[in-house]
């Protein structure tokens, strides 16, 4: 990934977020995509004037709106940087003369692609789920990054109510599955959680 992110600051500006600055709105035309370099980004929609839809977040690294660029349409959603951020900005015409250039940067773009089409299908799942049964597979599938995620941003990133997560947090930690330190999980039970899908 070193040597790509070196041919890719030939065609790229690399810029600096601070936390809270918007990256990209939804509706704006999309010439440019994303890589995200270091802090963390969050994608979502807003529904009404009070409520956004939280369609995923990423850490590095990652891209962030090829989709849009590749097809030449407006953003689908807005993006937010929660941590201050390094990213390049990259413009897809550039880029897609490198791709017919190498074969690597093609490839990289379909992995990316396919990517994006696996965070679709887990969030069309997770909805389709009970609140217990999305957490249990949020839980299992961001084990890693639990450390850095808030119960609150859980709540966000599931589209629930804080209050509605912090009961089934507690009736977790009651059953030795998962403990919490400063609002942080730990699953302490990786079969006793998979039990807990209904």
């Amino acid at each position: 990934m070193k040597n790509i992110l070196e041919t890719l600051s030939g065609i790229s500006v690399s810029r600096h977020y601070r936390k809270g600055n918007i990256l990209f709105y939804e509706g704006e035309y999309a010439k440019y995509f994303f890589i995200l370099k270091s802090g963390i980004v969050r994608v979502y929609k807003s529904i009404s004037n009070t409520r956004e839809l939280t369609i995923n977040r990423f850490y590095p690294l990652s891209f962030i709106a090829e989709m849009p660029a590749f097809k030449e349409i407006q953003y689908p959603a807005s993006a937010i940087c929660e941590e201050d951020c390094e990213i390049l900005e990259i413009n897809f015409l550039d880029f897609k003369d490198l791709c017919l250039k190498d074969n690597n940067f093609s490839f990289l773009m379909i992995s990316s692609l396919f990517e994006k089409i696996g965070i679709l299908e887990r969030g069309l799942l997770q909805n389709s789920m009970e609140l217990r049964s999305r957490l249990v597979h949020f839980l299992l599938e961001n084990e890693n990054e639990l450390s850095k995620i808030s119960q609150r941003k859980i709540a966000s990133m599931l589209n629930t109510r804080a209050e509605s997560l912090s009961r089934i947090l507690k009736e977790f930690r009651e059953k030795n599955i998962i403990s919490t330190t400063k609002g942080k999980i730990e699953i302490l039970n990786r079969d006793a959680i998979k039990d807990e899908i209904w």
